[in-house]
């Protein structure tokens, strides 16, 4: 039993062990050692950050000089007008552009529409040979059973070599259309091939 006067021994309150003064964790069971001292520790540099917290704001406001202003209301002072239901758009279908016809003919060279067209070159002659040699051989293509049979002159056409005579069959709107065409052609004139015309 302690003698009057004198403090009681403190002691761990999980197991019992009394501990030095200051010291954090018992020796006995490693329980942290709570006092009243100790657990208000945390209290005083918790409200020295919130002071200076608070002084910061405080000092950002200032600065800013930034004052609250009232929301404005807006009031109408217009009747409102009604629209009309607007009519439903009827879809409108874009007219495709019509190319000129094609001229198909049986026993005369064919003359070139005109436009970027796609056609099967049978043959190309120097221009040196003559006419004459081109149209020759146009007329072979005809007797052949070819359609669509002319000779155009290469250096009016920016997409053929000048200085020939092309001998070509068939007209077409794109480059599928004419190579699906030339297998037809291929057995007459294995040289064919299918090429655009463009000015």
């Amino acid at each position: 039993m302690p003698e009057a006067g004198l403090r009681p021994e403190p002691r761990c309150r999980s197991c019992g062990t009394p501990y030095a003064p200051r010291q954090e964790y018992c020796l006995e069971c490693g329980s942290r050692i709570v006092t009243a001292s100790s657990s208000m520790h945390w209290v005083w540099p918790s409200l020295v950050a919130l002071g200076i917290a608070a002084a910061g704001g405080a000092a950002a406001i200032a600065a800013s000089g930034c004052t609250a202003q009232a929301p404005s209301t807006v009031v109408a002072t217009q009747a409102l007008v009604s629209l009309p239901p607007e009519r439903p758009r009827t879809a409108r279908t874009a007219a495709k552009p019509s190319r000129s016809p094609i001229p198909a003919r049986s026993g005369d060279l064919t003359t070139w529409p005109g436009g970027n067209r796609y056609t099967i070159v049978l043959d190309s002659l120097p221009a040196g040979s003559g006419f004459s040699a081109a149209r020759a051989k146009a007329q072979q293509a005809i007797r052949a059973g070819l359609r669509n049979v002319g000779v155009l002159v290469s250096s009016s056409y920016s997409t053929l070599h000048p200085g020939y005579y092309v001998v070509f069959s068939g007209i077409y709107d794109t480059l599928e259309e004419a190579q699906s065409a030339l297998p037809d052609v291929a057995p007459r004139f294995p040289s064919a091939f299918a090429h655009q015309i463009a000015r």
